[in-house]
């Protein structure tokens, strides 16, 4: 039996093929419609932010669910703990974000938690949501959920640029995305020329990918055309562009001050 609709990656297609992928970050809804929402707004993916967000795993594996009926990919970025991984890819999620991997070990202990044998310890879900409750052997479902999983590594620190080399070459690992916040601020830590050391520590996390055939993914970077246009040069193929919440407040925010200023307008 061929997968089912359900579990096609189409953000793993992209990016085989050398394209630009956005995701958006969920951190303020708690409906499926929110993953409608992100399609019809032209992203390639979501990914819920159970890192930084109240967000349950019933709820997160809803919004997966329906985020791949929609079309568009669903990730997870999970707090940094090994029990959630697949907790949230049996709930539906095509793929884990996991923050602060600083060591060959420790991504290998996401490969270990999120593929299945021989080169991981997942355990087969049996045929749920996930599978399209279709009627499918073990060996075959854990072929199909490893084919559409998406293994992300988050390089924020110092010591994770270093061992960029050794992490992208982990067999399982699909991508380092750069946590451009986190790791500005553990660089400030070490003082010089901060913006300089930043951007000697993409070069280095863009080598790493390309050496290994991986993914080189940048998060917190977005409406900066000069540093966009230079992390593309530099092999950038995966960018998140923003996140619920801000997109409500931004509008919300420019819609208000448009009113007011429209009433003072015609009140003067």
């Amino acid at each position: 039996m061929t997968a089912p609709p359900i579990l096609v990656n189409s953000l793993k297609d992209r990016l085989a093929a050398g394209q630009v992928a956005l995701c958006m970050s969920v951190r303020l809804s708690r409906s499926i419609e929110i993953a409608v929402i992100a399609k019809a707004c032209g992203f390639d993916a979501l990914y819920v932010d159970m890192a930084h967000a109240a967000m349950s795993v019933e709820t997160t594996g809803q919004i997966c669910l329906a985020a791949s009926l929609a079309g568009i990919t669903p990730l997870v970025r999970v707090p940094h703990e090994p029990s959630y991984m697949t907790r949230v890819l049996d709930a539906g999620a095509l793929g884990v974000i996991v923050p602060q991997v600083d060591t060959v070990e420790q991504a290998r202990r996401v490969v270990q938690e999120c593929r299945f044998a021989p080169r991981g310890q997942r355990s087969v879900p049996g045929v749920g949501a996930v599978l399209g409750y279709g009627r499918m052997g073990s060996s075959a479902a854990a072929h199909a959920l490893d084919a559409a999983t998406i293994c992300v590594a988050m390089i924020e620190s110092v010591a994770a640029v270093a061992n960029a080399g050794a992490i992208a070459a982990v067999d399982g690992i699909d991508m380092l995305l750069v946590g451009s916040n986190d790791l500005t601020l553990t660089l400030e830590q070490g003082g010089g020329d901060v913006p300089a050391r930043l951007w000697a520590a993409y070069a280095a996390v863009g080598e790493a990918c390309r050496a290994a055939g991986k993914t080189f993914g940048i998060a917190g970077v977005r409406n900066d055309p000069d540093r966009v246009q230079k992390l593309l040069g530099m092999g950038a193929r995966f960018f998140t562009a923003g996140n619920d919440e801000a997109f409500v407040l931004n509008e919300g925010r420019r819609q208000a001050d448009a009113f007011k200023a429209l009433v003072a307008k015609l009140q003067a």
